[in-house]
């Protein structure tokens, strides 16, 4: 025990700590014998999973590979009966927090092996960890196959299998980064409409959160219209307005979904539409709800610049002006100082500073 809490606080050193817990790990199960003490089976695995779950946190290429390489191992060498889901878990998250090419083959093989060949039940946490891997990378046919098992196995055994808020949200993210196309909306409205129908019905497992809704205003403006974006943000306002205690009020992330569908738009109202909903973000602010930051002040200079409009340079710098008086930029940051310069040109170049006003 003594060496598992030691493994614990070097688990705990920062990015760099998979290497050192491992060779940890290394000279207590030698010094100790651990391994072939049949009674010690429980603790073996701690010890273990704290160093598979050190190499997901590390920032190194090898990392996920050496979590896989550490659960084989365990495999071989302990009863099937001390496995547990975690494990699994931890091996799979080490791949999507590297946004690994192969997260999603090894995520659902290590879901297939843990159950039939191994006996060990999967959690809800288990399949979210594989759906997020397949959000990553927008395999929508495979996530919705997943989600329907979950379904199925949440009615059929275990209610605690049934999809959650985290479920959806990985789904909704595939559809919404992957896919634009009528289909990807029109299968985003459906999910997101489950969910507050099942929410509505009093199940809470699936509630809507900003994220949801995040995902349903991309997926949206870019298949349809940020007009049509707008309008969720309306829905979730007239959600809370009748029950804040059951529907959160839209927040920042909310806003600069639509604020973004403005700026990318196109429309001739564009501009002005950017610059109503950064106003009311501002009168928001003096509640403590949804204030304005980077990304908002990005979006509302990038729609007065893509509007070509003979006021735009103006606008936009007077945006600029805001952002550094709000505390959100250094007047002395290089890339605000650079903008400024660029804006108040007399004749300036709007893709220049398009390209500049993205990295903000």
């Amino acid at each position: 025990h003594v060496y598992s809490a030691a493994l614990l606080a070097w688990s705990k050193a920062g990015p760099e700590a998979g290497p050192k817990v491992e060779r940890l790990l290394r000279q207590m199960t030698a010094a100790t014998e651990i391994a072939s003490i049949g009674s010690h089976g429980a603790l073996l695995i701690d010890m273990y999973e704290i160093a598979i779950k050190a190499w997901a946190f590390t920032k190194d290429d090898e990392s996920p590979a050496r979590a896989l390489a550490l659960l084989d191992e365990l495999r071989v060498m302990s009863s099937k009966e001390h496995l547990r889901s975690s494990l699994y878990d931890s091996v799979i998250k080490a791949y999507t927090m590297k946004r690994h090419p192969d997260s999603s083959e090894i995520g659902l093989s290590l879901l297939r092996q843990m159950e039939e060949e191994d006996g060990v039940k999967p959690s809800v946490k288990t399949y979210n960890t594989v759906m997020r891997a397949l959000g990553q990378q927008g395999l929508t046919t495979e996530a919705e196959f997943l989600l329907e098992e979950m379904k199925v196995e949440g009615v059929t055994n275990d209610s605690n299998i049934s999809p959650d808020t985290i479920t959806y949200g990985s789904l909704l993210y595939a559809y919404a980064n992957f896919e634009n196309t009528p289909h990807a909306e029109k299968r985003c409205r459906e999910l997101v409409q489950e969910m507050e129908d099942a929410f509505d019905a009093g199940n809470d497992r699936a509630i809507p959160d900003n994220f949801t809704y995040s995902m349903l205003i991309r997926a949206i403006a870019r298949a349809s219209s940020a007009e049509a974006a707008s309008e969720v943000l309306v829905h979730v306002s007239d959600r809370h307005r009748v029950d804040p205690q059951i529907a959160a009020a839209a927040d920042t992330s909310m806003y600069n979904a639509v604020l973004g569908a403005w700026a990318f738009s196109g429309e001739g109202v564009a501009p002005q539409r950017a610059q109503s909903l950064l106003n009311q973000m501002k009168v928001n602010a003096e509640r403590e709800e949804s204030p304005p930051d980077r990304v908002s002040y990005k979006y509302g200079i990038l729609a007065w610049v893509r509007s070509g409009r003979q006021t735009a340079a103006d606008n936009a710098r007077k945006l600029c002006e805001e952002l550094v008086e709000s505390g959100l930029a250094s007047p002395d940051e290089e890339l605000i100082t650079k903008l400024s310069k660029f804006l108040a040109r007399d004749d300036p170049d709007f893709e220049e500073i398009e390209a500049l006003i993205k990295k903000l």
